[in-house]
Parts: C-alpha cells; structure tokens; sequence
C-alpha cells in the first residue's frame, strides 16, 4: 500500500517523473492506479490515456506514441504485462527513447515478471524514473483492507470471517475483492458477514461443515443427530464418505508436510489449502500420527463397501467405525 500512496500524492501534486517501471505481483493496487490517473486526465482520458499489451507490442510502437504530441495535455502511455525487463528481447529503441524521454509524455512499465535489474534497459529507466515495487501485502495488511472496505459499505464483520476471507484470498486482491462485493450482495438488507456467509458464497460450506464433523467425531464426540442428517440413504452415506475420505487424505499430507519441516503458509501454498484451515488441521489432528491415518484411511474403505453391500443401520455403522479410531 505504501508503493500506491507514494505514486498517488505524486499524481495529486502533479509532480510526475516521464517514466515508471510498476514492478511486483501485485495487480490490485496497480489497477487502481490505473483508474486513478483516467480520474486525474478527467474528460481527456481518452485522447490522453493508452493502455498497450506488453506481450505483443513492439519497442517502436511505444516509443511512437510516447513523442506524439497531444493537444489536451499530459499524455499517459501504459504498457501491461511488459516483458521488456526480463528475458532477452530487442528493446534498443526502447533503450534510445529512455535516455531522452518524450516531456508531454509519463510512460509506465507496468510487470508481474521478475525484473531483471543488470539489463541496460533498467538501468537506463532509473535515469530519469523510478521502480515502484506492488509486493504482496502481509495477513494483517490484508485484514486492514476487508475491514476499510466493509466501513464504507456500512458493514460488521464477524473476526473468523475476516481470517478466513483473508487467508482464503490474501494471496489475489482483485479476486478477494470481487468475493467481497458479492457477500455485500448476499447480505445486504442485514449489513452484517459471518463466517458461514463467507463460506456458502465461496461454495466451501459443504465441505468446511464435514471437516468441522470430522472434528468431532476424530476427537470422540459422536454427535448422533448430526451423522444422520448425513445418513439419510445409500446415495448420501457414499457421497458423505467421499467427503470424510478427502479430508482425512488432507489431514494426512498436511501432517506429512509439516514433518518436514514446512509452515502452514507453505503448506497452504503446495496444497492449494486455505491456510486458515490449514492451521485448524494441525490442531485438530495433532494426537493422530501418519500411521493411524493411514489406517484409518483403509478401514474407510472398508466402510464403504459395506455401505455400497447394503449395510441398513448406517449411523451405528459410523459411530462403530469413529469409536474405534479412539482406541
């Protein structure tokens, strides 16, 4: 956030260097840059604001628009996904144009790629520009902009849904973004988010309700009601089992990655695991060793070719199956 503040005082001052290089992975402060200099131009924005794909453009043609002269002021020329600065691609024009940039113009080289910074063409850049680095932003920074957004929404928003929200889309703000204008949708007349909201619109609710079962029932707390809510018939008890069979094989590679020595963060990254849920794992399952969930995870199987066999009393065999990995 501090690379966004830092350009958007400049852009407010009117005080702009010719040429920008927006490094970093983070797109969603670089996109609202973008909509914040269309603000700035005003009316002109369309004759003085051009985006160009940095996969195909070519080094003359940016330097072909940065010197056209416009009648309506300061020109913004903006080439996305800009490849110039990593790999080996002829940009010698390009190299040209930097040591004498266009006045009337502000060039920004906007990239997701690894910069490279030995290239004579950075170099050059820096001469009479500037890198801005968009870096990912930490958990905490995260949390800071859900709770900015739902204030001027008018929103609470309970503290787990916070965590979850930011843990599950921390990583890609324009997608946490849009996942948040959709719970405001979804709960709109109550201007309140709870957990099992962020849940239900993200389409995690039916598997997070069966792992928070799993829970219980791995801890011994045979909750009878709650498994046959699950067990209704054949075809439930099947697709229920499925479900068990997934989280208890993700149980079992978070426990074998942490074993090597990897952070819930890593986990969550290799495993494709929010990494909310993947500390709620650890802990869950922290008196089940590989072994046991190995076993475990045969007798499963053995379960559910007796449920497919047509087993009748399905919850007690459930309970029986749950009870004895207590043992």
């Amino acid at each position: 956030m501090i690379a966004y503040e830092r350009f958007k005082n400049a852009l407010s001052r009117g005080v702009l260097k010719p040429l920008y290089l927006f490094s970093g992975e983070e797109l969603y402060f670089k996109e609202r840059l973008f909509a914040e200099i269309k603000q700035y131009i005003g009316k002109n924005h369309e004759f003085n604001y051009e985006e160009l794909d940095g996969q195909e453009v070519l080094p003359e043609e940016v330097v072909a628009k940065a010197e056209t002269v416009s009648f309506f002021g300061q020109r913004f020329i903006v080439v996305k996904n800009c490849r110039f600065f990593a790999g080996k691609h002829d940009e010698e024009p390009l190299v040209n144009y930097l040591r004498n940039p266009a006045p009337q113009a502000v060039v920004i080289f906007s990239t997701e790629l690894p910069v490279d910074k030995k290239k004579k063409i950075y170099q050059e850049l820096l001469n009479y520009g500037e890198e801005i680095e968009f870096s990912r932003l930490e958990e905490k920074e995260v949390q800071e902009l859900i709770k900015a957004w739902a204030v001027r929404a008018g929103f609470q928003l309970e503290q787990e849904a916070l965590k979850v929200l930011a843990q599950s889309y921390g990583q890609n703000l324009v997608e946490l973004e849009k996942e948040f204008k959709k719970l405001v949708l979804y709960r709109l007349s109550e201007k309140t988010i709870t957990l099992k909201d962020v849940l239900e619109v993200s389409g995690q609710d039916q598997e997070i309700s069966v792992f928070y079962l799993l829970e219980e029932l791995l801890s011994g707390k045979i909750n009878r009601s709650k498994l046959k809510e699950r067990l209704t018939n054949q075809e439930e008890a099947v697709k229920f089992t499925g479900l068990v069979a997934k989280n208890l094989r993700q149980i079992y590679t978070v426990k074998v990655l942490q074993h090597k020595g990897k952070t819930p963060q890593e986990i969550a990254k290799i495993t494709g695991v929010p990494e909310w849920l993947v500390k709620k794992t650890l802990r869950s399952a922290v008196h089940l060793s590989q072994e046991k969930l190995k076993k475990v995870i045969t007798a499963l199987a053995d379960l559910d070719e007796k449920i497919k066999s047509g087993e009748r009393e399905l919850t007690g065999l459930f309970e029986r199956f749950f009870l004895s990995i207590k043992k």
